[in-house]
């Protein structure tokens, strides 16, 4: 989950064109942080704050929209009656609405249980197709960023939380695991 506070240095653009640039060098970084399936209307439109406007998105199909909530409550079903879950069915679930529809929220919690499936190549595809579908899914790049940081790939893992900090700039999740990358980056302090 996100933690409190935050590092007023790493939101300067000057930290951000250092770390671009910064040499690659393997990370060894926590793993990702713990996750929960989205469990917001995928149709809703998003606004406030800092965040950027998302694109107009069509209504689901009722069908989709019913598999959808299905996928949610099954999560949370099994969360309330505190039984080990069965990420075989939420593959599933969430497969099921794809067939119906084409939902970023469904791709990135598909990526949420690919990984915790430990199929990293199945949940970095999940993923990057929740953010080719709406760009702004905060999330899935993060998660997709913290996926490049344990493969190693500090330089991507860098441009994608700079990327996300551009258009979240409150986001502490991003800001700390890119404080983190700094010094591993080879970059003086």
């Amino acid at each position: 989950m996100r933690r409190a506070g935050t590092f007023p240095f790493v939101g300067s653009v000057t930290l951000i064109g250092l770390l671009a640039s910064a040499c690659a060098t393997p990370v060894s970084v926590a793993g990702p942080k713990e996750q929960t399936p989205v469990e917001r209307d995928p149709t809703s439109s998003g606004a406030g704050g800092t965040k950027p406007a998302e694109p107009v998105v069509p209504k689901l199909s009722a069908r989709a929209q019913r598999l959808f909530d299905e996928a949610v409550a099954a999560d949370a079903e099994a969360k309330k009656q505190k039984v080990p879950t069965d990420y075989n069915l939420l593959e599933r679930k969430w497969q099921a609405v794809l067939q119906a529809e084409d939902v970023p929220e469904a791709h990135y919690n598909l990526g949420v249980i690919y990984e915790r499936q430990r199929k990293p190549a199945d949940a970095r595809r999940s993923y990057e197709r929740a953010l080719s579908l709406k760009p702004t899914l905060k999330d899935a790049a993060v998660n997709l960023a913290v996926m490049m940081e344990g493969d190693g790939n500090t330089q991507a893992a860098i441009a994608t939380y700079s990327d996300v900090l551009r258009k979240y700039p409150e986001d502490a999740t991003s800001r700390t695991r890119l404080a983190a990358l700094y010094p591993t980056a080879g970059c003086p302090a």
